[in-house]
């Protein structure tokens, strides 16, 4: 579980500087929570770094004789292997809520942005594993995420009462910008949760 003894910083700051995020996210981590540096100290070799699979996403477009077409089957997105193990593909996101999905956002947004936790003003969809007895440490971001246990289990932590088991096929999260953690409590198997994340009002 989480080591409260550990000395901390800011979570998903870390992951954003370890991907280069750009310095205007940067001014929204007062959203964010210290949590434990001990997690992301270290990266896993790779002889011990499980095997993790990527999502297939398939997008929808306009194209050029204005019917309605697939402009993306593949299984990229931004993907971020963090040291501990844990793994994000974001498979696409948009700038604005409501989206705008006109021709003019058509090209990949995940190729020219870098990891975003909660997108501000818009929205994301993400994959993330947790190999066997890590955890996502305490935070919150400036959002409101659905989440689905799609293999595994889950504890979902928070700070007034013992941990709640996710599981697979019969389990949704409705996360409300609130202060959580992650731990997958499996000792072999890895875990797999799709967010989708959408910024709330601020």
């Amino acid at each position: 579980m989480l080591d409260e003894s550990t000395d901390s910083v800011g979570y998903f700051r870390l992951v954003r500087e370890a991907t280069n995020r750009n310095r205007e996210y940067a001014a929204n981590s007062a959203h964010l929570s210290h949590v434990h540096i001990h997690l992301f100290a270290s990266p896993m070799s790779n002889a011990t770094a499980p095997q993790l699979e990527l999502f297939r996403r398939v997008v929808t477009g306009i194209d050029e004789a204005g019917q309605s077409t697939v402009i993306y089957d593949d299984s990229k997105g931004h993907i971020l292997d963090a040291p501990n193990g844990v793994r994000f593909q974001t498979l696409w996101l948009t700038d604005t809520v409501p989206a705008d999905c006109s021709t003019n956002t058509q090209t990949d947004p995940t190729l020219h942005k870098g990891f975003d936790v909660a997108n501000v003003e818009g929205a994301s969809v993400v994959y993330v594993t947790l190999p066997a007895g890590v955890s996502v440490p305490k935070h919150k971001t400036p959002s409101i995420d659905f989440g689905v246990v799609i293999k595994g289990e889950v504890e979902l932590i928070m700070e007034s009462g013992s941990p709640i088991l996710l599981k697979t096929g019969r389990d949704v999260v409705v996360q409300r910008e609130t202060q959580h953690a992650w731990y997958n409590p499996h000792p072999t198997d890895p875990a797999i949760v799709f967010f989708s994340v959408v910024a709330s009002k601020q």
